[in-house]
């Protein structure tokens, strides 16, 4: 909530040497780089690039942060609708959970395979999971442990800011925004949301879930076709595009005036839910 607030802060300014609140490239390490990922997903309109070293996915999944959900003695009598309720009121620090958001945003992941504070298989786990939802991320391991700076010489930027680092950043700063008409050329785009934090894509965002307890989804698809006449001796082909709003657990949605979803292509045909 302190990152998205400095962020809205920095957009309200009037006076923002250097920096541009619509333009971020998100690093972190550890903690941070839990709070990238999460950074990332509720505000991916604003983001060239995510990079998460030695992080972890879910905050309730690390070490000792929230024994509660395993070793706590109580769970023995706990009945499971409960416990799957208090899951839900924490789940959006499952950021796995919101991995789709980030399509056509690229993604670095960083982990050390002798790390004992952070096992390795977060980052894997994560990285897998992104490929999945057909984000572009890069998995990259080291045989270090959890706190390594120094990677080859002295202060040379180690695990946020080494060479290979600071080529993937310049790299995602220089690629740009991946448009909504690229995203949609491979696949279809699922926005979800576990709480009003998440700020939505392309000008889309929930804005009321009807089970609070719930992620919210909102699938975007779109169809194709082809329509072929003559005049004149020749024959023209034209072709109609449909944008398919599909919702789950959505009350209410709003659209941003400048949003992607109301750019006409040629032909095309307003979208429907």
């Amino acid at each position: 909530r302190t990152a998205i607030r400095a962020i809205e802060v920095l957009a309200a300014s009037a006076h923002k040497p250097g920096a541009d609140p619509d333009q971020l490239l998100v690093h972190g390490h550890s903690r941070g780089g839990h709070g990238a990922w999460g950074l990332a997903t509720r505000v991916p309109d604003r983001v060239l690039g995510v990079a998460s070293a030695c992080g972890w996915y879910s905050r309730e999944e690390y070490g000792d942060a929230n024994n509660l959900w395993v070793h706590e003695t109580s769970l023995m009598h706990l009945d499971k609708v409960l416990l799957g309720l208090l899951h839900a009121s924490v789940a959006e620090n499952e950021n796995s959970l919101h991995a789709s958001n980030l399509r056509g945003v690229p993604a670095l992941v960083r982990v050390g395979s002798q790390d004992r504070a952070v096992s390795p298989w977060f980052g894997r786990r994560m990285a897998r999971h992104l490929r999945e939802e057909g984000v572009n991320v890069t998995l990259q391991e080291f045989d270090q442990e959890h706190w390594w700076w120094d990677t080859k010489q002295a202060n040379d930027g180690g695990v946020m800011h080494d060479t290979e680092m600071r080529a993937w950043t310049e790299a995602s700063a220089a690629s740009g925004r991946a448009s909504l008409k690229e995203v949609l050329e491979e696949r279809d785009f699922v926005l979800t949301a576990s709480s009003p934090e998440y700020l939505g894509r392309f000008g889309l965002r929930v804005l009321q879930r009807i089970s609070p307890a719930s992620r919210a989804s909102v699938r975007i698809r779109r169809h194709r076709s082809g329509i072929q006449g003559s005049g004149g001796g020749t024959l023209a082909a034209a072709t109609t595009t449909t944008l398919e709003l599909r919702t789950a657990n959505t009350l209410r949605l709003a659209v941003a005036p400048d949003s992607e979803l109301l750019k006409d292509e040629p032909g095309a045909a307003s979208a429907t839910a």
